[in-house]
C-alpha cells in the first residue's frame, strides 16, 4: 500500500467522522436562520411566540444530530413538507438514513485502515 493510498483513505475516514459531528455554534446559528425560514413558510398565521417556540424546540431535537445531514434534511423537507407538525419526523427520518449510510462507510474505512 502506497503512502499516497493510505492518506487517501485516512483523509476519507475524517471526512465521514466530520459529517457525522454534531453542529458547531456557527452551524447552529445556520440551522435556526433556516428554521426562521421554514417556519416562516409553514406557520405563516402564527404569532411571533408560538415560532420562536417552535424553532427553539425543533433546534434543540437536530443538534444532537449530525450536521451535515441536518442541512440536508431540512432543505429537502423544505420542498417536501406542508405542515409543521411534520417538518421535525420527516427531517430525523432523513438524517437517520443518511447517518445509517455514513456509520457503514465509517465502518469499512475503519476496517480497511487497520488492514493498512
Amino acid at each position: 500500500m502506497t503512502p499516497a493510498l493510505r492518506e487517501t483513505f485516512s483523509r476519507a475516514l475524517r471526512g465521514v467522522r466530520a459529517e457525522l459531528a454534531p453542529p458547531d455554534d456557527t452551524e447552529q446559528e445556520v440551522l435556526v436562520v433556516e428554521l426562521t425560514r421554514v417556519i416562516a413558510l409553514l406557520g405563516g398565521g402564527w404569532p411571533a411566540e408560538q415560532r420562536s417556540e417552535w424553532i427553539e424546540v425543533v433546534l434543540t431535537e437536530l443538534t444532537s444530530l449530525p450536521a451535515g445531514h441536518v442541512a440536508t434534511a431540512v432543505s429537502e423537507a423544505m420542498r417536501k413538507v406542508r405542515y409543521a407538525s411534520d417538518f421535525l419526523p420527516t427531517v430525523v427520518d432523513r438524517v437517520e438514513e443518511l447517518a445509517s449510510r455514513a456509520r457503514a462507510e465509517q465502518a469499512t474505512l475503519t476496517k480497511i485502515a487497520e488492514m493498512l
